[in-house]
């Protein structure tokens, strides 16, 4: 039994009287499956084959291990020892090495000084701004934050008017201020006013407005007076005029037109007199008492009523009977 095999056992058995040749397979230690063993049919041998684990990364450690009797690759990083947060280490995967690279705090603003601190083991970054001397608090230099240079800009005071002149003012000596001071119009003549335009900072002119704000007035255009130097006015009162006289008219004093006023009081207090007016004058005209015949004499007993005395026709005669003829 030879089958030039020498990781078999070449041996021959009887079996049920006749003989065989098994050729087993000669039996190599498996125990351990990241070292596995095989037969070498050159020599008949044992010999290992190691599991490789390798993932071509320089910066892990690699091994093999038993996992529940089968091989299985572990790969560890190999960690750098961190010295500054600033400038934290990375492992190079070609060679192993750790090399750093420092954290950018770059804001993109040339007008700032950008830096890294380790504050307790964490990088974190600052943007000290760039100071300018400067000149005066209205004309102050400031970092021109395109190219990093300190220039020289002047405090904007612009309220959009082009009526005013606008500037700048230092307020004790450590703060300024804006000033809008109002542009006048001057007139030589007092009676017309000028108006600047805000659009265009350009005067027009219009005439003084004489306006009492009495509605009962005329208001008068206006007239310099003797020395040129302001506007005078006149105000002429509103006058009322209707056809009963006897019920003057006044202004009302809300809208300015003629009302009716209060009549007149022709009251002499004398009940025995008609009371009237005519033509603005008060008529007292004495009651009217109508009688029976000229023998009755009226008169009025100021309760208006009209109460008659008989003539008196005495002629002191005794020898005479003395009657009044109404005829006679």
């Amino acid at each position: 039994c030879f089958d030039n095999n020498l990781c078999t056992y070449d041996n021959c058995q009887a079996v049920n009287n006749t003989a065989t040749c098994p050729f087993a397979p000669v039996l190599c230690d498996n125990t351990d499956p990241c070292n596995p063993q095989s037969c070498n049919t050159t020599n008949g041998g044992c010999s290992t084959n190691p599991v490789v684990c390798d993932d071509n990364n320089a910066c892990t450690s690699d091994k093999c291990v038993n996992q529940g009797g089968n091989a299985q690759c572990q790969f560890t990083n190999i960690p750098c020892i961190q010295v500054d947060a600033c400038q934290p280490l990375s492992c190079n995967t070609t060679n192993g090495a750790c090399f750093a690279t420092p954290v950018s705090c770059d804001d993109g603003n040339p007008c700032t000084t950008d830096r890294c601190q380790d504050v307790n083991g964490v990088a974190q970054c600052f943007h000290d701004v760039i100071a300018c001397a400067n000149a005066t608090l209205c004309n102050p230099l400031v970092c021109n934050s395109q190219n990093g240079q300190c220039e020289l800009p002047h405090v904007v005071c612009d309220d959009g008017n082009l009526c005013t002149d606008d500037t700048c003012a230092i307020i004790d000596g450590n703060s300024t201020q804006c000033t809008f001071t109002p542009i006048g119009c001057p007139s030589d003549d007092p009676c017309s006013v000028g108006t600047c335009n805000k659009a265009d900072g350009k005067c027009t002119f219009s005439p003084f407005i004489c306006d009492d704000f009495n509605p009962c007035t005329i208001n008068e255009p206006g007239y310099p007076n003797a020395n040129d130097t302001q506007c005078e006015c006149t105000f002429t009162p509103i006058v009322c005029s209707g056809n009963d006289s006897c019920t003057p008219q006044v202004c009302d004093q809300i809208n300015g037109t003629c009302i009716a006023g209060t009549p007149m009081n022709c009251n002499d207090n004398n009940i025995c007199t008609l009371d009237s007016c005519f033509n603005s004058t008060c008529v007292h005209n004495p009651f009217d008492c109508h009688v029976p015949d000229a023998c009755h004499v009226p008169f009025c007993d100021f309760t208006s009523v009209c109460n008659y005395t008989v003539a008196d026709c005495n002629d002191n005669n005794a020898c005479t009977n003395d009657t009044c003829d109404p005829t006679s």
